[in-house]
């Protein structure tokens, strides 16, 4: 993201309080989240999306190792950053930066546009139209469609995996059903955690069982 951006236009904005969010259903609660704190919505889609989102993955694994990137170089991450926005939104340059410098990788198979980055512009867009087309008709008849996480074809098919694997499914409820009680001592933040596990798709109930978590192991 750093040589790319999390916006999809050529201009920077304000943040919102749900710019970037995983779920809106409870965006009422976030009357305590100051957008002010931050200059503009790409900065605080870094730091919320970026580093409080994305790299907390990491903390999983640090007490034995450590992760690297270029991007963790302060000066080249303020340069990227320098360059204007119309030439990075939609991964422009570091598309072009791969092809460049290490061609081998630009013949991998990139999931987000559904081809290779070496495929031309007007064939990826045309196929994505085409695609999100019949993946609405296909939603309209009431069925799952050809990508999202509700089929095998996204990147983290969650609510695939979840509808279709039986001992997943148990082991997630069962650690929702065993650990709700830890929130007894604040009724609202239990009512909306019930409230979203029960009314979410999978991102929104490991938000639930993340909360759960670090309440068991830290109270």
């Amino acid at each position: 993201m750093v040589l790319g951006t999390f916006l999809h236009n050529n201009y920077n904005q304000k943040a919102t309080k749900v710019a970037g969010a995983y779920s809106s259903k409870l965006k009422e609660k976030l009357q305590y989240v100051n957008v002010n704190l931050y200059d503009n919505l790409e900065i605080f889609l870094l730091y919320t999306r970026g580093f409080n989102g994305a790299l907390s993955g990491n903390l999983a694994f640090q007490e034995s190792t450590e992760s690297y990137s270029p991007f963790y170089d302060v000066d080249f991450f303020e340069y990227c950053l320098s360059i204007p926005i119309k030439y990075r939104v939609d991964h422009k340059i570091y598309f072009k930066w791969i092809k460049s410098k290490y061609p081998e990788a630009a013949k991998y198979y990139y999931e987000k546009l559904h081809g290779k980055i070496n495929t031309p512009l007007f064939i990826t867009k045309n196929r994505w139209f085409i695609i999100r087309c019949i993946n609405k008709f296909l939603k309209i008849i009431g069925l799952n469609g050809l990508y999202g996480t509700f089929t095998k074809n996204a990147m983290n098919p969650f609510d695939y995996w979840y509808e279709n694997n039986k001992e997943l499914q148990k082991f997630i409820n069962s650690q929702y059903n065993d650990n709700i009680e830890l929130l007894d001592f604040d009724k609202d933040v239990k009512e909306a955690c019930i409230y979203l596990f029960n009314n979410g798709i999978m991102t929104e109930k490991f938000q639930v069982l993340t909360l759960l978590s670090v309440t068991k192991l830290l109270f």
